[in-house]
């Protein structure tokens, strides 16, 4: 779109663009991020105290207790919510 500066906005070719770029990056960092940590760290949970899980993922659940070591992921979501709402809904 940069080779042609004629291209409306909000018209056809535009709002393709937005709309499969915007998408794409939500579902890929929006959810895709949060959820393949959530998994990495359930098939890690029974070695969440040795050093190399705690290297990896220590970040995200030191302050919790070992059975909500899941929780930091949710507050993640929580935002991404929040930041969804604020964004369509104005």
């Amino acid at each position: 779109m940069v080779k042609d500066l004629q291209v409306q906005c909000y018209k056809n070719l535009h709002i393709f663009v937005s709309l499969v770029g915007g998408i794409s990056g939500f579902l890929i960092v929006g959810l895709g991020i949060p959820s393949a940590i959530l998994f990495m760290m359930c098939w890690d949970k029974d070695w969440l105290e040795t050093i190399s899980v705690k290297e990896k993922f220590g970040f995200l659940f030191n302050g919790y207790k070992r059975q909500s070591f899941y929780w930091e992921i949710i507050i993640m979501y929580r935002k991404i919510l929040m930041i969804l709402i604020s964004v369509f809904l104005n």
